[in-house]
């Protein structure tokens, strides 16, 4: 099931569509808010994060770059406008960006590691060489560990 790597229109396409959700979910969050709604940025770095583990860098870069411009029209003020807003907000616009690289990144190279090791399990797993499997073949380290830690040897006499 999972030993075929994700094509790259679908690791492009994941970007706009965890955006689009993110945007989704928090337009139906903010009146339950009322005066006072939270962060603009709520939800949306969560779509990065999705979107650098599924495709990796670049594609986070992208959900990033849609996300600040998705809260720039949707939820700072003036609303409805792409960069028209005030000093303090272009400035923690930059910060999103910022944080949505470093986010990209990890993400991406957490991706990255969970890929490799899938790889690697599946490799052993089509491997001739049979594998160490414990205590009867269990399979297991850890019942290996407790039939180990139940044996008593007596000193020698």
């Amino acid at each position: 099931m999972f030993d075929r790597p994700i094509p790259l229109t679908l690791r492009i396409a994941i970007a706009p569509a965890s955006v689009a959700l993110a945007v989704a979910a928090k337009l139906a969050v903010d009146p339950a808010f009322g005066s006072a709604p939270p962060s603009p940025y709520l939800l949306l770095t969560v779509a990065i994060l999705i979107s650098s583990l599924v495709g990796g860098f670049w594609p986070g870069i992208l959900a990033t770059f849609l996300a600040a411009g998705a809260t720039d029209y949707f939820f700072l003020d003036p609303k409805h406008s792409l960069l028209d807003n005030s000093v303090g907000q272009q400035v923690q616009l930059a910060v999103f960006v910022a944080e949505g690289a470093v986010v990209s990144a990890v993400g991406a190279a957490l991706g990255r590691t969970i890929r490799n090791g899938r790889d690697c399990w599946i490799a052993s797993e089509r491997s001739a060489v049979p594998r160490r499997t414990g205590v009867a073949g269990t399979g297991s380290w850890w019942k290996t560990w407790a039939w180990l830690s139940t044996r008593r040897t007596s000193p020698a006499a």
